[in-house]
């Protein structure tokens, strides 16, 4: 009985022993799992930024990107203030160019303006130089002495008028002449412009024939029209052979004064009568007894025509003298 209580309390004890090791292997097993769950966990702390660096990254990215909306701004100014001022300048650019362009303008209206005038000069001293030139060359009435004188007057008159206009330019600053219409007595223009070229024909045996009916009143500038029936006669007697007739010939019909000088000169061709007209053109006829010839005569006749509303005309062959024409309305306004 004593053998079976040892026996039975020996198992009992290697019962409680193998528990208690089982027990105890189970504590270490999870105190290891323990062990390695708060590594794990410290290691993910670690490794894992706080709220804090969350809100520092973010502050910092906002900052950039308010720092760059702000220099974005600035550039766009920038660049808006750089178009105005192209555009300022684009402005500044075209109102130079229309300055420079309206004082070219003006300087070559002022150089036409004055190249008209010397020539209007011209004629008139040319005129007078013809006059005295007769009075020395013929034995003369008094009469004839007394006409001569007339139109010596009438040449230096002309020119002491035209100087002052020239005078009047400079002082002024004008750039283009203006026409004065009044009421213009056309035979009486028309008989001063013979009488002061009567010289330059008689030097070359050419008479000149009028063919003038009683003209009425006609409203134009009085200087210019003598300067355009000068420029004409003058080219007339220029271009005429000596011994031979020019005419000069004056109606109205419907109201428009044509004037008409015809000459006994070689004519011109069709393409030249193109270009009759043009500023400086020089044409394949020349002057029969070696007078100077411009160029400009024909041009200053048809833009003195033009400021009256009017129109130059040329008829012309070869061999058969010129008509050269001019018509203007006999109410100018």
């Amino acid at each position: 009985m004593e053998i079976i209580i040892i026996i039975s309390s020996f198992i009992l004890l290697l019962i409680l022993i193998l528990i208690f090791i089982r027990k105890n292997t189970k504590s270490k097993s999870k105190t290891i799992d323990n062990v390695k769950d708060k590594e794990e966990m410290s290691e993910t702390k670690s490794t894992k930024p706080d709220d804090s660096e969350f809100k520092s990254i973010i502050d910092n990215l906002q900052k950039r990107i308010e720092s760059t909306e702000i220099l974005l701004n600035e550039v766009q100014f920038k660049n808006k203030k750089l178009e105005e001022a192209n555009r300022e300048l684009l402005k500044e650019k075209a109102s130079l160019e229309a300055q420079i362009a309206k004082l070219e303008g003006l300087n070559k209206k002022k150089e036409e303006l004055f190249a008209v005038y010397l020539h209007d000069i011209k004629n008139p001293a040319g005129a007078i130089k013809n006059l005295v030139d007769l009075l020395d060359s013929y034995e003369l009435t008094i009469n004839e002495q007394k006409d001569i004188i007339k139109s010596l007057l009438i040449s230096a008159d002309k020119i002491l008028k035209l100087t002052g206009e020239i005078t009047k330019i400079v002082q002024e600053g004008i750039d283009e002449a203006k026409i004065n219409l009044s009421k213009c007595d056309l035979n009486e223009i028309i008989e001063k412009i013979v009488s002061v070229n009567i010289a330059k024909a008689k030097s070359k045996n050419i008479s000149i024939e009028k063919l003038i009916k009683n003209l009425p009143l006609v409203n134009c500038d009085p200087d210019k029209i003598e300067t355009v029936i000068d420029n004409l006669l003058d080219n007339a007697i220029k271009f005429s052979e000596p011994n031979t007739n020019v005419k000069i010939a004056a109606n109205v019909v419907d109201q428009i004064l044509r004037v008409e000088v015809i000459d006994s000169g070689p004519g011109l061709s069709v393409e030249e009568l193109k270009d009759a007209f043009k500023k400086g053109v020089m044409l394949s006829a020349k002057p029969t007894a070696g007078e100077s010839s411009s160029g400009l005569g024909l041009w200053i006749v048809k833009k003195i025509i033009e400021e009256h509303k009017g129109k130059v005309l040329v008829t012309s062959k070869r061999g058969r003298g010129s008509t050269f024409a001019f018509e203007i309305p006999t109410a100018v306004s």
